[in-house]
């Protein structure tokens, strides 16, 4: 392992090339070196970099080591700077590693408006959703944002006839996540439904089974009806819908059957 001051020197070279191999080695061994705050003010400088593979890797150390990071306040400032690049690349690979770094924030809630803003554009949208779902054991942490829940549905609910059909399959994902903490369950499984439809294979994979994800959580008395729609699609033409919504009636009658033990 490199010493404390041969990263401080390689991460400050006038190469390029020496920079990114340095920058890969200390994503294997930040946790170990000494002086984080030192290498961390590299990295804050090198984020100005208009090399992008510079930036990229410096993205996947807050990504991945974000746990060791001593100043987590920079980090995430950096991450926002980065969300704002011009390189696509560079802006999603941001954009998706806040999900990651998010958990230890202080303060999600102070941090929420920023990441909002994300999901907000249109063009970000569907980063900022893969964000999101990296969430999964702290969405607890979000019930303590005012209406929280209730924006995030309306933009859902608005998504799931998006163009994009990388965004619709994200919404469809998201919904069955998230199933729990929407405010209005009937139409998320009704928009869960027209997703099962959707013209992209891939979205029609994913849709059904997110309704097998979200059945345990629905109001009791729209459990019956909910059971017939999955038994509808298993009886759809294409084989993606059939296959996905055949996963999800083993999912509710493994609810079923846990329930009855």
């Amino acid at each position: 392992m490199a010493s404390q001051e041969n990263y401080h020197e390689r991460l400050n070279s006038q190469s390029q090339d020496e920079i990114i191999r340095a920058l890969v080695d200390l994503d294997f061994h930040f946790e170990h070196v000494p002086d984080k705050t030192k290498i961390q003010d590299d990295l804050h400088k090198l984020i100005d970099s208009d090399n992008e593979e510079i930036k990229r890797k410096i993205i996947n150390i807050f990504k991945y080591r974000s746990l060791f990071i001593v100043d987590k306040e920079t980090e995430w400032s950096d991450l926002l700077k980065l969300t704002k690049s011009e390189s696509k690349d560079v802006k999603e690979d941001a954009i998706e590693a806040i999900g990651d770094v998010i958990p230890y924030v202080e303060r999600i809630d102070g941090k929420w408006d920023n990441f909002y803003q994300l999901i907000l554009d249109i063009d970000t949208r569907d980063s900022a959703f893969r964000a999101l779902r990296k969430l999964r054991p702290d969405f607890k942490q979000l019930l303590e944002i005012p209406n929280i829940w209730n924006n995030l549905w309306e933009i859902m609910h608005k998504s799931a006839s998006e163009k994009d059909k990388n965004l619709r399959f994200s919404v469809s994902e998201l919904i069955g996540l998230l199933f729990r903490y929407i405010p209005d369950k009937e139409q998320a499984w009704k928009d869960l439904l027209k997703l099962s439809r959707d013209a992209d294979s891939f979205v029609r994979q994913m849709a059904p089974q997110a309704l097998g994800w979200s059945y345990k959580d629905l109001p009791i008395e729209l459990k019956k009806a909910a059971l017939d729609d999955i038994f509808q699609l298993i009886q759809m033409k294409d084989w993606e819908t059939r296959w996905a919504a055949t996963i999800a009636v083993g999912d509710v009658f493994q609810i079923k059957l846990k329930l009855m033990i």
